[in-house]
């Protein structure tokens, strides 16, 4: 799962969303990415990014 956002701090909501839908249908979790501020437009984190993507 990937989430942006402007501000940090936001992300409880989804991420328990996320934990529950998984605990629900069983998936298995393959990970989570988070970018705040500055990150979402950095090289490094695009990068991270294409490596999560690789690894799917």
């Amino acid at each position: 799962m990937l989430l942006s956002s402007a501000s940090p701090g936001v992300y409880d909501g989804p991420m328990g969303q996320y934990k529950g839908y998984l605990a629900y249908t069983g998936m298995e979790d393959a990970g989570v990415i988070t970018a705040v501020g500055d990150e979402n437009q950095s090289e490094e984190k695009l990068e991270e990014i294409r490596a999560f993507a690789k690894s799917l």
